[in-house]
């Protein structure tokens, strides 16, 4: 430790080739699992949970209802220089309110990462996120937003139109996909009049599944 900014760092072998200042470490050693049962979150001013580990995520029988995101996932490489990526996710069996009333843009589960400007902005970074079993009560339109993800799966999910709220984002998409690669979504059932389901870009297109899905 030289001070609480700063550590030096030795290593055993040498580095890769191609490693360059400005480069970020990440310590793969200092991660924890994490598991999030039984818990209410009732009008919540900004995202329910931000979370942040490549080991095992586990997100089952809570009740959600926030202003913002209520799942958000973002690797961080440009001003905090706090997180990494998610590697292994489950998010299951959970209700989710009326999320996302803040006014600004956002979804249930929020998916993208801040990188630095010299970051290819079309690498996967984000891995195995699935969602399944969840009721999901919506006043609004988004409802998955995902960018740089491989692997998501959004199956056997209900979702309902309420008239909690005026809708704000009339134009949005209920999934909306950028720079994403294996993105599955499967057996859902929604009931509701929005008429704009799934959004992806032509690199998220080359993968993606959409199939016996009810209402969409």
């Amino acid at each position: 430790m030289i001070n609480d900014r700063f550590i030096e760092l030795k290593f055993k072998t040498p580095l890769p080739v191609g490693l360059k200042t400005g480069d970020v470490l990440e310590n793969k050693t200092w991660n924890p699992t994490f598991t999030m049962r039984g818990c209410n979150f009732e009008k919540h001013r900004a995202r329910n949970i931000v979370l942040k580990t490549p080991l095992p995520i586990l997100i089952e029988n809570n009740d959600f209802s926030s202003h913002m995101s209520a799942v958000f996932f973002r690797g961080e490489t440009y001003y905090w220089f706090e997180s990494g990526n998610v590697e292994n996710v489950t998010i299951r069996n959970n209700r989710f309110r009326d999320c996302a009333s803040s006014g600004m843009e956002h979804a249930v589960l929020l998916v993208t990462p801040r990188l630095g400007k010299t970051f290819d902005d079309t690498i996967l970074y984000d891995r195995n996120i699935v969602f399944e079993n969840n009721l999901i009560e919506t006043f609004d339109n988004r409802i998955v937003w995902a960018d740089q993800v491989d692997r998501l799966i959004f199956r056997n999910n209900t979702i309902k139109q309420t008239k909690s709220f005026e809708t704000q984002w009339t134009d949005a998409h209920l999934f909306d996909f950028r720079h994403c690669r294996n993105v599955e979504i499967s057996g859902n059932t929604y009931e509701g009049g929005h008429r704009k389901f799934v959004l992806a870009d032509e690199a998220t297109k080359e993968t993606l599944k959409v199939e016996n899905n009810k209402g969409f």
